[in-house]
C-alpha cells in the first residue's frame, strides 16, 4: 500500500469518526425530562443528567452566576442517574444505586437534606445524598413537598405540610425536614402531587387522596391516605393519576379518562360544565388512553396510537397550540406529534397570589424532544429569555437515529465507487435526496421503481446521506464513496 493510498484512507477514517461518531456521542436522545416551576431537568439514554432554566436556587443542581440557564447544560459528569422529579424550585433525583439526593429551594425541608440554619440558607445550590438508604426505586415532587417509593412499597414524604399534604396523620403547616412514613401499607405503586394534595395508586389499582379536597359544600382536610371508589362501577381500577393545582385526572383500566376538582379553565374535560365536581366526571367518550399528565391549569393525555391531546388553561401556549380566551375543554390534538411516550408540564408555585410556571415537554419514541410554553428565564432551553407565547417546538431527528430506525430499505455497494444500488423502495416513496455530510443537496431524483441506481460519478470520497421521501415519513442511510 503505497503513502498515498494510506494518507486517503486514514483521512476517510477521520471523516468517518466526526462526522458519524461523534454525533452519535452527543445526540440528544432523551430518557426522561421533567419540568419544574421555572426550570427543566432531564435524564438521558446514557445516565448523564442535564438541567435548564431558572437557577436561582439552586435546583439544577450547580452553582452558577446567572439566575437561569439558557441552553441544556450537563450537571456533574456522572452517568448513573436513574430518575428526577422536578418541584416547584427543587429537584429530587434516585442514582442507580437506589441511593436519593436532593437539592434547590429547602425553605420547609422539600430537599430531604434536614433543617436549615444560618450557615446554609434554605438553598442547597448542589445535590447532596438524603440519608443513606439504597433501595429508593421512585420520586415525585410539586409546590414544596416531595415523595419517594422504596423497593417494598412504602411511600415517604417530607417537607412542606399545610392542608396534611404529607398524609402522615398531621394536618398543621409543621414542615418535616427528612423523609417520613405514609401510613403503615407497604403498597404504593404511584404518586402524583399537585398544589395542596395528593393522589396514590396501590398494587390492587386503588386510588387514594389526602390533603385539601372539596367534599361537595366546603373544603375538608385530609391528613391520610382515604381511598376513593371508582366511577361508575365499584369493581374497576385505576392505572396511573396526576393532580394539578386544584384538580386531578385519572386514568380507568378501561382507558377511559375521568377528572375531580376545579374546572375554572376547563380542565376536567368536554363532558361537564360545572364549576367544581368533588366526585368524578368523564373527560370524553374516548376508551384507548395509556399516559396522562396534569400542569397547573392545564392537562395532557396520550392515546395508543402516540397521539397527544390537550386541555385546559393556555396563557402561555403550553398546550401546544393557540386558543381564544386562553383556555379550552375540548380535548384537541396537538398536530405533528406522533409516536409521543411521556407529556410532563411544569409544576407551578404561588407567590403574591398569582401562579408561576407554565410550560410543557413531550418525549418522542426516538428519544428527540418537544416543548412549548413559557420562556421568560430560558425553561425552554431555546437560547435567549423573552416573554412570548411559545407553541409547539420539536427537534430534528438525528440523521444517525434515523438510520437506526430503518433498516428495510438496503444500499449496495456500500461503500461505492460509480454508483450504488437502493432496493426496497416503499411503495408510498415519493422521491430521492442525495446529500453531502453538511446536508447540502446534490441531487434530487422521482421515485420510479421499487429499485434504483443513483449515479456517484464526479463527486469526491467520503460520507453521503440518501433519504427517500414519502408522505408519511421519510427514510435515511448512510452512503461512503471511496474511488480505492
Amino acid at each position: 500500500m503505497n503513502n498515498n493510498h494510506q494518507k486517503r484512507r486514514n483521512i476517510l477514517m477521520a471523516i468517518l469518526f466526526a462526522v458519524f461518531c461523534l454525533p452519535m456521542a452527543n445526540a440528544q436522545k432523551w430518557k426522561t425530562v421533567k419540568c419544574g416551576g421555572e426550570f427543566t431537568i432531564g435524564i438521558k439514554e446514557d445516565g448523564s443528567l442535564w438541567g435548564w432554566g431558572m437557577n436561582g436556587n439552586g435546583q439544577l443542581g450547580f452553582e452558577s452566576e446567572e439566575q437561569y440557564v439558557k441552553k441544556p447544560r450537563q450537571i456533574f459528569q456522572e452517568t448513573d442517574w436513574k430518575d428526577v422529579a422536578a418541584g416547584s424550585l427543587h429537584t429530587i433525583a434516585i442514582k442507580n444505586d437506589g441511593t436519593l439526593w436532593g437539592c434547590g429551594l429547602n425553605s420547609n425541608g422539600q430537599t430531604g437534606l434536614g433543617e436549615n440554619d444560618e450557615s446554609m440558607g434554605y438553598n442547597r445550590y448542589e445535590f447532596e445524598q438524603i440519608g443513606t438508604d439504597t433501595d429508593w426505586v421512585a420520586v415525585e415532587a410539586c409546590y414544596a413537598s416531595s415523595y419517594a417509593i422504596k423497593r417494598d412499597g412504602s411511600l415517604w414524604a417530607w417537607g412542606y405540610n399545610l392542608y396534611g399534604m404529607l398524609g402522615t396523620g398531621n394536618d398543621t403547616a409543621t414542615s418535616l425536614f427528612t423523609p417520613t412514613k405514609v401510613g403503615t401499607q407497604s403498597h404504593w405503586v404511584k404518586v402524583s402531587a399537585g398544589g395542596f394534595a395528593t393522589a396514590a395508586i396501590d398494587t390492587n389499582g386503588h386510588l387514594y387522596l389526602w390533603g385539601l379536597v372539596f367534599d361537595g359544600a366546603d373544603y375538608e382536610i385530609l391528613d391520610q391516605p382515604f381511598r376513593m371508589a371508582a366511577p361508575e362501577d365499584s369493581n374497576a381500577t385505576f392505572t396511573d393519576v396526576s393532580v394539578g393545582w386544584d384538580f386531578m385526572i385519572a386514568l380507568r383500566n378501561d382507558s377511559t379518562l375521568w377528572a375531580s376538582g376545579s374546572n375554572y379553565y376547563g380542565c376536567l374535560g368536554e363532558l361537564t360544565d360545572s364549576i367544581y365536581v368533588d366526585g368524578w366526571t368523564q373527560v370524553c367518550t374516548a376508551h384507548n388512553w395509556t399516559k396522562i399528565r396534569c400542569g397547573s391549569i392545564c392537562a395532557y393525555a396520550i392515546n395508543d396510537k402516540g397521539e397527544v391531546y390537550a386541555w385546559g388553561g393556555n396563557l402561555y401556549g403550553q398546550l401546544g397550540f393557540t386558543t381564544q380566551g386562553q383556555s379550552t375543554s375540548t380535548l384537541t390534538r396537538i398536530e405533528d406529534v406522533k409516536d409521543c411516550r411521556d407529556v410532563q408540564a411544569a409544576k407551578s408555585f404561588l407567590y403574591e397570589f398569582s401562579l408561576y410556571g407554565f410550560h410543557t415537554c413531550l418525549l418522542k419514541e426516538d428519544g428527540s424532544l418537544c416543548n412549548m410554553g413559557s420562556n421568560y428565564v430560558c425553561q425552554l432551553g431555546r437560547g435567549e429569555p423573552d416573554y412570548d407565547i411559545h407553541t409547539l417546538y420539536c427537534e430534528e431527528t438525528s440523521v444517525r437515529e434515523a438510520m437506526e430506525n430503518n433498516s428495510e430499505l438496503l444500499l449496495f455497494p456500500n461503500p461505492c465507487h460509480g454508483q450504488v444500488t437502493v432496493s426496497r423502495i416503499p411503495k408510498t416513496a415519493v422521491e430521492i435526496m442525495l446529500t453531502d455530510a453538511t446536508g447540502r443537496l446534490i441531487r434530487r431524483i422521482p421515485v420510479t421503481d421499487s429499485e434504483m441506481q443513483i449515479s456517484m460519478q464526479g463527486l469526491a470520497d467520503g460520507i453521503y446521506f440518501l433519504q427517500v421521501s414519502g408522505k408519511e415519513n421519510r427514510i435515511i442511510k448512510k452512503i461512503v464513496k471511496n474511488t480505492y
